[in-house]
């Protein structure tokens, strides 16, 4: 599911990028993004997956939107995004709607479905404005689950407090602004849309993972981009990142080539700029200095004499 996330973005970017004006019809551009986006989701939920589905549907619709949809057909888009929503609802394991119960009244069932949530809560409230101190945290020892990978905002609020969740926040704020720079400055359609797909999905990872571990989702299993321990997630973390810095280097390097060519050179594309001839009368030194000087071809002239091997004999 992890390269699902980062393929989708790759190939939405590149099919959007030729698809140009044509986005804003229905045919072109509306049907055919709905049933890609929906065959690779459907597939991540087979894992089931409901979190890094909804980052790939969320980051895809992004990237529609900034490709120049339509508003209309984006609106029906959501439409069909909550229905298809519950109505997947009706078909969701009993671990999930757990989940989503332990979401509505997260203090029902607090030794069950709703331990992962609860004990999320306490650790962030915990921490009050400065928290314990980093490595003092006490919830990450058998309390809280996934305490180094999925609930590391838990541990980051226990230990930090609420001044180190803002800065957790602003960091990733100064992330998404950096990639969008980024997306805004390509030199090109594929690239623009390339960076706003990663931005977007190392965004909305973030916010779900904040989101879940505040209560303000149902739990799912999504990890904390660059913050959380190992794993996949990481890998693809960083290859988005990678990839960015990549977009970012273009737009400097396009400029210092164009620096480097100089304009009196023959290779260039563009023709050297030559004084123009003043229409005043010269003296002849003077015009032969204006004029640009054109070296004929050389054309091989035959002797008067034939060669040996012409020769009549």
């Amino acid at each position: 599911s992890e390269i699902a996330k980062l393929a989708i973005i790759l190939y939405l970017a590149d099919w959007l990028a030729r698809r140009g004006r044509m986005v804003g019809e229905f045919m072109k551009g509306l049907l055919p993004f709905a049933i890609i986006v929906g065959i690779v989701a459907m597939l991540v939920e087979v894992q089931p997956d409901l979190g890094t589905t909804a980052i790939i549907v969320g980051a895809s619709a992004c990237l529609f939107f900034v490709a120049g949809a339509n508003l209309v057909h984006i609106a029906l888009l959501a439409m069909a995004g909550c229905g298809a929503g519950l109505a997947l609802m009706a078909h969701l394991s009993g671990y999930q709607l757990d989940r989503i119960r332990a979401f509505t009244d997260p203090w029902s069932n607090i030794q069950g479905s709703g331990w992962h949530t609860d004990q999320g809560l306490i650790a962030v409230g915990s921490g009050g404005v400065f928290g314990h101190g980093l490595g003092n945290g006490l919830q990450k020892y058998y309390w809280v689950p996934n305490a180094h990978t999925d609930a590391i905002f838990a541990i980051i609020g226990e230990e930090l407090g609420f001044v180190g969740c803002i800065g957790v926040l602003l960091l990733f704020g100064i992330l998404s602004w950096r990639g969008f720079l980024i997306a805004w400055q390509a030199p090109d359609p594929f690239a623009r849309l390339f960076a706003t797909g990663l931005t977007c999905m190392l965004t909305l990872q973030a916010l779900v993972n904040v989101a879940v571990i505040t209560n303000s989702l149902p739990y799912t299993g999504v990890t904390l981009p660059l913050v959380s321990f190992g794993g996949s997630s990481t890998v693809i973390s960083l290859i988005a990142i990678g990839l960015l810095l990549n977009i970012s280097r273009q737009p400097a390097a396009a400029a210092e080539m164009d620096e480097e060519i100089d304009d009196d050179d023959p290779r260039s594309p563009e023709p050297a700029y030559r004084e123009p001839i003043p229409k005043t009368r010269l003296p002849i030194a003077e015009r032969r200095r204006h004029v640009p000087v054109q070296v004929a071809p050389m054309r091989l002239r035959t002797l008067g004499r034939r060669s040996r091997s012409t020769r009549r004999v």
